[in-house]
């Protein structure tokens, strides 16, 4: 497979805004990240794992030390009570974090007590043992979908990790194991997100068919800014993101959705970026 890197602001790419790693369902740990956000010549880079915030004090000074500014963030899992759909909340930043890890560890749990549903769900139909879901597991806090096909990979069952098995046990209609999580209301989530004083960007609109939503964020002044530049947004939405991001003065970023091997699509980091000109905006709030 050829890898074709993709940064699409026009003005000059700075840095990549959402990144996960083993401490959600990423393939490389945060220090890795990092090592390959300096390999990658970028000047920043932002770790945003699923619901948990993994940039610590070393990670920074490990940042700091190779030349790469680290963002800690975190990508709070959400829902839009009108839709019924996901929504994801990028958060950079974060200074007042008792609520925000209070919410965060319902997502959490809410999370590992569908994960264990997938789990018993998939050994009726496969026989993997749960020890090797476990070492796959081990960083994150809370038992992915993901964790339980990589050990249904190592077992010998797939050999990858979007595949027909993936969607013959966890495809969300149809799907053998599939068991929903229970994700907070965005509205409050908004509200614990802005109180922890970090920055909250509603990411990927495309993905979920956020585009209404956006508009009603913004329109209340619940988001901070909105990302424009991700591999799921469709080219044909982004002037309508940027327009609505121009009129009511919002922030406009872009990151790849970094997983390393646990992805659907060959995408190095720094593939997406953020334009330097809103990154300093960025900055200046952070």
């Amino acid at each position: 497979m050829i890898c074709i890197e993709r940064m699409i602001p026009t003005t000059t790419p700075y840095a990549d805004l959402h990144c996960h790693t083993l401490r959600s369902d990423g393939s490389v740990t945060p220090e890795e990240l990092v090592h390959l956000a300096a390999a990658r010549n970028l000047p920043a880079v932002a770790v945003t794992d699923h619901d948990t915030l993994s940039a610590g004090p070393e990670l920074l000074a490990l940042g700091q030390s190779l030349g790469v500014q680290v963002v800690p963030g975190v990508e709070i899992s959400t829902k839009d009570p009108k839709t019924g759909r996901k929504a994801h909340i990028l958060l950079y930043g974060p200074k007042k974090t008792q609520e925000l890890g209070a919410l965060c560890d319902e997502i959490c749990r809410s999370r590992q007590k569908a994960g264990e549903e997938m789990l018993e769900k998939t050994q009726r139909h496969y026989p993997i043992p749960r020890e090797i879901v476990q070492r796959h597991a081990q960083w994150a806090p809370a038992l992915f979908k993901q964790h339980i096909m990589l050990a249904l990979i190592s077992a010998g069952y797939a050999d990858v990790l979007y595949g027909p098995l993936f969607r013959e046990l966890f495809d969300s209609k149809t799907g053998l194991a599939y068991s929903p999580v229970s994700y907070p209301n965005v509205h409050e989530a908004l509200e614990v997100a802005r109180a922890s004083g970090g920055v909250a960007v509603l990411a990927h609109p495309s993905e979920y068919g956020s585009q209404a939503l956006l508009g009603e964020l913004a329109a209340n002044g619940e988001i901070h800014g909105v990302e424009v530049w991700h591999p799921r947004n469709r080219p044909e939405e982004l002037p309508q993101f940027q327009e609505v991001a121009q009129r009511h003065g919002l922030l406009m970023t872009g990151g790849t959705d970094f997983h390393g091997a646990n992805t659907k699509r060959c995408l190095p980091l720094g593939s997406f970026m953020t334009p330097e000109e809103q990154w300093d905006l960025l900055a200046q709030r952070l």
